[in-house]
């Protein structure tokens, strides 16, 4: 919905995006069903044990994001400097 806003604003004419995007909030639930039923619904551990691999595997790969980006960007910009 907050796209569908954006790109209103930006263009006026596709108003209708901004009156059929309530429309997707059905997806939400079902969306959630999805990423449930796999997990067996009531077999708690798995799912705690899950969210807690997916949140350290995030942790991780931001933290080695803040080592490399800086780097990346420090040898990218002398590369560009001596071009």
């Amino acid at each position: 919905m907050l796209f569908a806003e954006a790109v209103t604003l930006l263009k006026p004419s596709l108003v209708y995006l901004d009156l059929i995007s309530p429309i997707f909030l059905v997806f939400i639930p079902i969306c959630g069903v999805i990423a449930i039923l796999p997990f067996n619904l009531f077999d708690i551990d798995r799912l705690i044990g899950a969210t807690a691999a997916y949140t350290i595997g995030s942790i991780v790969m931001i933290a080695a994001m803040f080592m490399v980006v800086p780097r990346l960007s420090e040898a990218t910009s002398h590369v560009a400097r001596t071009i």
